[in-house]
């Protein structure tokens, strides 16, 4: 949303970020968490939700963003899950930017689901995840 405040104002942006709340609510079930997790990056917790169902479920949201967004913008998504990609908060979160990253890699506007391969991931990111790994 820095992009969008810089270019077209925070007016602007502050609708954004309203669709992008009110597109979440009716993409997300109730008991799912929604959260801001930093200036532009937001974070979803679908409880007992499995991986293939979280990535239709993020697919959907990035999808009813592109077109119902008022003004028009577009997300990318990292998806992670418990316990395969992670076991701690931190894991989970190395993870789903890691997967963040990889939607970015393919052009943006795109869901990405964690993998085990360390291409792309930061330096901390990656040792939070082997720590996590040698845990399991």
């Amino acid at each position: 949303f820095k992009g969008i405040n810089d270019k077209l104002g925070h007016p602007t942006g502050d609708r954004c970020l309203k669709s992008l709340s009110t597109i979440a609510r009716s993409t997300f079930r109730s008991n799912d968490i929604l959260g801001r997790y930093g200036g532009d990056e937001f974070i979803f917790l679908l409880p007992n939700t499995s991986a293939g169902i979280a990535t239709v479920v993020a697919e959907r949201f990035r999808s009813n963003v592109e077109t119902v967004s008022d003004p028009k913008f577009t997300v990318s998504v990292g998806v992670a899950t418990y316990p395969s990609d992670g076991l701690t908060p931190k894991a989970l979160i190395a993870a789903a930017d890691h997967a963040l990253d990889q939607s970015k890699e393919k052009g943006r506007n795109k869901v990405s689901h964690f993998s085990w391969t360390k291409e792309g991931a930061s330096s901390e990111s990656t040792a939070a995840l082997e720590s996590d790994r040698r845990r399991t």
